[in-house]
Order: C-alpha cells, then structure tokens, then sequence
C-alpha cells in the first residue's frame, strides 16, 4: 500500500507535478472537478435547511462534463489538453458531512486541493502550486497526489475498492462519524473518465503527519512477517514490520488505553461490518526536541511522540486474494501472510499490536 508521508520537502520523495509531465493534465482536470462539484454540493446544502443525512444522500452521484475553456486561460505552455473529461461525485453530501465532522471546511478543502486557489496564486504570486506526487512504494503500483501543502491526498484506488466503500457507506459513514476512530477517514470520492481510457477511481484522506513534529521514521504495520521488510531505507520511505522487530511503543497508561482501546473498536468494525483485511496500522516517530509541540500520543519516557492511524482498509477477501493465500502458503506459513480471511487477519492484527505496546506497572 501507498502511505503518507511527513511534510518535509528534504525527503526528495515528492516531485511537483508540472506542465511538461504527462500527469499534468490529468491533474488539472482533478483538481477543476473538485472545485466544481464542491462549490456545487455547498450550494445544495444551503438549500436543505440544516435537513440531516438521508438515505438517498448515500446513492447520489453528481455527473458532468469538465469545461473546456478554463484551459485557454492558464498562462502556461501546456500539451493538448481539450479532450472530454467527464466527472463523478460520489455521495457529495455524505462526504461533506464526514469532513465537517473532522473540522474540515469547504474553504479550508479547497484552498488545498481546488484550482481556483492554484490559478490565484498563479497570476497574483507568480508561483506554480499545482500537486506533487510520489510512486507506491508498494506492489499495486498506485499513485498519491498531493496538494501542494501536503495537507490532503488523492489516492487512485481499485474498483473493487471503490465498490467495497460505495456498499458500505452507511454503516462506515455512521461509524467515522460517531465517535472517535483510528481510522484515517475517506473525505471524498470521485470517478474521473478521460474519452477512450479507463476510469480513474479517487478518494481524498487527510494526511496525518501535517503536525508542525518532524516525522522521524514511518512504519507501515500489518502483523505479518512474509515479505514485510524494507530494503530503501531513504528519508520517508515506510519500514514494516520486521524492521520493527525488536522495536516496542512504551506509553503511558493513558496514551496506551487510548489506542489499544480503540484499536479494538476499529478492528471489530472492520472485520464484522466492513468484512475488510490486509489493512495497515501507520505509525509515525517523533523523537522529542525542546521545539516538539504537544501533539500526538506521549511515550512513557517522554523522549517519543506517536503519530498513528489504520488505512487501506477497503480491501475484500475476494478470489484474488484467496488465489494469493493458496499461492503464498506454498513458501510461507498462513500466520506470516498478509492476505487471509477478515476474522483471523483482525486476530492476528491486534495480537500483534497489543504485544508491540505496553504501559510499565
């Protein structure tokens, strides 16, 4: 899986997106969506008078075709870029009403990721603020953009996952909504179609490791030891779990009830209702400075702050990933793969967490 990454620019791991690369179009046809259908979906919402959540809200899609003028007012040497693009938001309301939820503001979201503000700073400041990107640094070979603050990202998911949350929306809606979550929430859902190539299926998640801490070191944890190593050991590139093998979160017993409490919430939501698996525990390191700000979760001997979250978490114990079990148990032990069943990956998923944490008496 593709994760997030802490906001510090040496990394080198982020390449801004510009008017020469091939994504480049694609990414100002995102960005135009968005900014589209979110002045929409607030303009919808004025007009419901405060009316909550209904059922027909969860199966509302908002279609259009992008414009094509707004390019021939981008001052930039850009390739060909009137091709039709059609545009789909996914349960707008419902969506707004989870990043309200996470204090997120129609102003706030789309002076992140809408073009307005890109073509504002543009003309007024000369400066080209248009997404970055990075390549997964795991097998699917998705793509992350991010905005130019590094507060929000785009993910490319699979239809299958696409699917996965469109069925579950009301359960996971009402779930993330409800009461506090380790969950990394989905703030939006898309479907973009360029004319004669497959649709592009989009979620947008806060990044967790905007706090003003350095990121030290990122692990990306899932209970399983097959393959889950890492060789680039670059600034930001996630470690897994055997690089976290003699490794422990020392907390404090108020940080540790925190999370192991809602680590198990999570998971029971997962595995039961969502019936998902293969999902990851993020962790972010910061080693304490005088300069550290109080954020994230305090280790025992206050030398370590946490920053943590669950993502991926729309992945389906389908035939292909049966297929992978079959395959994988040949070489390696059913406790040591990632792809099994949602009810024994929760087991071993908390087992693994609650072992790997521990308040001292």
């Amino acid at each position: 899986p593709v994760v997030p990454l802490p906001r510090v620019e040496a990394t080198g791991s982020l390449c801004q997106i510009t008017p020469i690369d091939d994504q480049f179009g694609i990414s100002i046809n995102i960005s135009l969506g968005i900014q589209i259908a979110t002045e929409r979906s607030a303009s919808a919402f004025i007009t419901r008078h405060d009316i909550p959540i209904r059922d027909e809200d969860f199966s509302e899609e908002y279609r259009f075709a992008l414009p094509l003028m707004p390019y021939s007012q981008i001052p930039l040497p850009v390739q060909r870029m009137d091709i039709q693009v059609s545009f789909i938001e996914h349960a707008p309301q419902v969506f707004r009403a989870i990043r309200k939820r996470f204090n997120i503001s129609d102003e706030f979201y789309l002076n992140s990721v809408g073009i307005e503000s890109l073509l504002v700073r543009l003309l007024f400041c000369g400066e080209l603020n248009t997404f970055r990107t990075v390549a997964s640094h795991g097998k699917s070979g998705g793509v992350f953009y991010y905005t130019y603050d590094q507060r929000f990202m785009i993910k490319t998911i699979k239809l299958k996952e696409h699917e996965c949350l469109i069925r579950n929306l009301t359960s996971y809606f009402d779930y993330v909504t409800g009461g506090k979550t380790l969950i990394v929430p989905y703030l939006a859902l898309y479907t973009v179609t360029e004319s004669r190539k497959e649709p592009l299926y989009l979620c947008v998640m806060k990044n967790q490791f905007t706090s003003p801490n350095e990121i030290n070191e990122i692990f990306d944890l899932k209970g399983s030891t097959y393959e889950r190593t890492t060789t680039d050991r670059r600034p930001g590139v996630p470690l897994k779990d055997l690089d976290f093998e003699n490794r422990w979160m020392i907390l404090t017993t108020e940080s540790y009830n925190s999370i192991t409490n809602l680590i198990v919430q999570d998971v029971k939501f997962l595995s039961t209702t969502m019936k998902t698996m293969d999902y990851s525990f993020l962790l972010g390191i910061h080693e304490v400075t005088p300069q550290s700000v109080d954020e994230g979760y305090l280790s025992y001997c206050k030398t370590k702050r946490y920053f943590c979250g669950i993502i991926d978490y729309l992945i389906e114990y389908g035939y292909d990933k049966q297929f992978e079990t079959t395959i994988k148990s040949v070489v390696a032990k059913r406790e040591e793969i990632s792809s099994t069943n949602p009810i024994f990956y929760a087991m071993r998923f908390l087992d693994y967490l609650k072992r790997k944490m521990w308040t001292p008496p």
